[in-house]
């Protein structure tokens, strides 16, 4: 179980330092769901996740079809896992899902354009001889006009990588285009990312809310700019779906969480796409595990803005989707009680093989259940996946190693341990894509 743990502490790390050089973002967080649907009435703590207490969204449809409890409890196990669950159950609330094709693409001048126009106010963008950003002030910069003024070919650029600097009302922010979908390589997370450079740092999601008071945050302020960036930039298609404190950390030596010096709280707004009323639902699962076949993993496609108390601190739009109905006519869905069996046999069954022979035992809570689309594809086919209806479990887990004197815990909000398919019952490994 060491072995596990270093594992994850490695995979941590080299996500860190991939945020650092680039602009590909992690999410861990011990944050409460925050939903931006308000309802009237209900406890101040249904109102922070937008819902009253038990609701289950929509009266129709595919509330009909699937025949969710208001809450799903339960509790089962013993020995090295137990699984406890008392969660509200979110449904759509419109009449069914459609199967559509999905295929990755490029990022186009269009993108760069109308992102550009909004978020750097169409200024001219520099070309960056790339080097280390703490010396980023010694480097010479090359001028392009790009933006309102002119183009630049981002499809023609070696190994379809720009880098560029832009200076907005005093305030430069790093700009990166990343286009590599390269069908032979394992490694096909592309993004758009635009990064302010004041403290010359990178972004996590953080632990905790405390800093909401220290720092005078203000979520409502956030999440409005959040919105209406989205829509002036004609993200239409997509819809905030969840919001989280986040670290932006200067990457220094003594830099640590809560060093005001080094670091400092902010605000993270995550949209999603919305299809035929219905949002693709968000976990902090990226899809980038690879089996032991070693298959091309597809991260899935991700929108995010960072804001602090000086406003927009990162963009960041990674692997972008395009859809294609297969038909008009809308799926089957097995009823919650199977979907229910099929959790509670599998739940178990997954996480005892994971901590079977090891000196450990683990203790998951599920906090909330949702439906909701998610892309899946073919084992080894990561250019064209579909868009299916799934269940997700999300909760938090405590891990006691038998040499350790506290337990591990992860309580992010956004941890799906289980996905089934809503149309089949079948088991979906999100880190996988399958």
């Amino acid at each position: 179980m060491r072995g596990i743990k270093r594992t994850v502490l490695c995979v941590i790390f080299c996500m860190i330092i991939i945020m650092i050089q680039g602009c590909a973002s992690s999410a861990m967080t011990k944050e409460k769901i925050v939903s931006l649907r308000k309802e009237e009435g209900g406890t101040a703590e249904e109102k922070k996740d937008g819902r009253k207490e038990g609701q289950v969204l929509g009266k129709g449809g595919i509330s009909e079809q699937v025949q969710a409890p208001e809450r799903y409890i339960w509790e089962g196990g013993g020995g090295i896992v137990n699984v406890k669950a008392d969660a509200p159950v979110i449904v759509p609330e419109t009449e069914g899902f459609k199967v559509y094709k999905v295929t990755g693409r490029d990022f186009t001048q269009e993108d760069y354009d109308r992102v550009n126009q909004v978020l750097l106010k169409g200024v001219s963008v520099n070309e960056w001889d790339y080097g280390k950003e703490v010396e980023i002030k010694e480097k010479q910069w090359q001028d392009i006009e790009v933006g309102a003024q002119a183009e630049v070919d981002i499809q023609e650029q070696d190994n379809s990588y720009w880098l560029g600097k832009a200076t907005v009302d005093g305030t430069d922010y790093r700009v990166e285009i990343n286009n590599n979908l390269e069908e032979d390589s394992n490694w096909r997370w592309i993004n758009f990312c635009i990064r302010r450079l004041d403290y010359n740092s990178a972004f996590l999601w953080a632990e905790g809310s405390v800093w909401e008071e220290t720092e005078g945050i203000s979520k409502e302020a956030f999440r409005q700019d959040a919105v209406d960036a989205a829509d002036k930039m004609g993200f239409t298609e997509f819809v905030p779906a969840c919001e989280e404190y986040a670290w932006q950390f200067s990457g220094g030596k003594e830099s640590k969480r809560g060093d005001t010096e080094n670091s400092q709280s902010c605000y993270g707004i995550h949209f999603t796409r919305q299809i035929d009323g219905i949002p693709v639902t968000y976990t902090y699962n990226t899809g980038v595990s690879l089996d032991d076949s070693g298959s091309v993993s597809w991260p899935y496609e991700t929108l995010d803005m960072i804001y602090n108390k000086e406003g927009l601190v990162y963009f960041n739009w990674s692997n972008p989707y395009q859809l294609e109905k297969l038909s008009d006519a809308q799926v089957f869905l097995l009823p919650f009680s199977d979907i229910q069996n099929v959790f509670e046999e599998m739940m178990l069954k997954k996480y005892n093989d994971v901590f079977t022979d090891m000196d450990a035992q683990a203790e998951y809570q599920i906090e909330e259940v949702r439906l909701g689309y998610m892309r899946v594809m073919e084992k080894g086919n990561a250019t064209e996946g579909k868009m299916i209806p799934v269940w997700d479990f999300f909760g938090s887990e405590r891990i006691y190693y038998a040499d350790l004197k506290e337990p591990y815990v992860e309580e992010g909000p956004y941890n799906s341990y289980l996905t089934i398919n809503a149309m089949d019952g079948t088991i979906i490994d999100r880190g996988y894509g399958y």
